[in-house]
């Protein structure tokens, strides 16, 4: 059985899709052992996203931190700071972390588009 994707259900499909893809963010952060507990949880998964769907980004920090900023309505130094936060304190508490990224602590950035690719 096959879906056929038509005007009246392309809006359920991509809404099935959006879900799905958070849902698979979500769920891999936490088996990576991120603590949700961190506001800068909330702020990377949807970063995440939204790097996976736009494939390139240029100005990691108008077209992330400002997006999220608006988002979340806070600063975009708040939106850096707090994921910066949320990675600090995963990484020196969960062995995933450490075993999936064997070097030091990564950037924001590169921790962000290294998950990314993942989706």
């Amino acid at each position: 059985m096959t879906l056929e994707i038509n005007k009246d259900n392309l809006n359920a499909v991509l809404h099935y899709y959006e879900r799905n893809i958070k849902f698979d963010i979500y769920n891999f952060l936490f088996n990576l052992g991120m603590n949700c507990k961190y506001v800068g949880f909330n702020y990377i998964a949807d970063a995440i996203e939204i790097i996976a769907k736009k494939k390139q980004i240029v100005n990691f920090e108008l077209e992330i931190y400002s997006i999220l900023a608006k988002r979340y309505e806070v600063l975009p130094d708040s939106i850096e700071r707090n994921i910066r936060t949320a990675i600090k304190s995963s990484y020196l508490q969960s062995v995933n972390m450490q075993k999936l990224f064997k070097i030091n602590m990564l950037s924001n950035k590169k921790f962000l588009t290294n998950l990314s690719t993942r989706f």
